[in-house]
């Protein structure tokens, strides 16, 4: 719950895309809202896409990963995604251009976004 709470936040830091209204208690409701949501909906749905998800080699999770964010959103009233502009960043001499990202680029971008640092918090945390 705190994993997805805090790369809510990181997210919603990087991309003005992702909104959540409120203070730390609404990023706390969303985070554990988003770990219900992969902890429930995404063995469903992958037992249900099972042979999809087989022959595209795993390809499916992260449609899964953009379904559970967009269910989110649909049923928490705080949580927004909307189409923004990534000014662009330099990173350890990486420079990232600005884009424009539509809604549905944008559900996929957060949603990648997410799933990465979620995942970077819990390699931190393990050592």
């Amino acid at each position: 719950m705190l994993i997805y709470a805090l790369s809510l936040h990181v997210t919603s830091l990087i991309f003005s895309g992702l909104v959540i209204k409120g203070g730390i208690v609404n990023f706390l409701i969303a985070g554990a809202l988003l770990a219900l949501g992969f902890k429930l909906l995404k063995p469903i749905i992958l037992t249900i896409a099972l042979p999809l998800h087989i022959l595209t080699l795993g390809l499916l999770s992260p449609i899964i990963t953009v379904l559970t964010l967009f269910v989110l959103t649909k049923v928490v009233w705080f949580v927004n995604v909307t189409s923004f502009t990534f000014t662009g960043m330099n990173v350890f001499g990486l420079n990232l251009p600005s884009f424009s990202a539509s809604i549905v680029l944008s559900f996929i971008i957060l949603s990648v976004t997410i799933s990465l640092v979620a995942s970077l918090i819990r390699f931190v945390f393990s050592k």
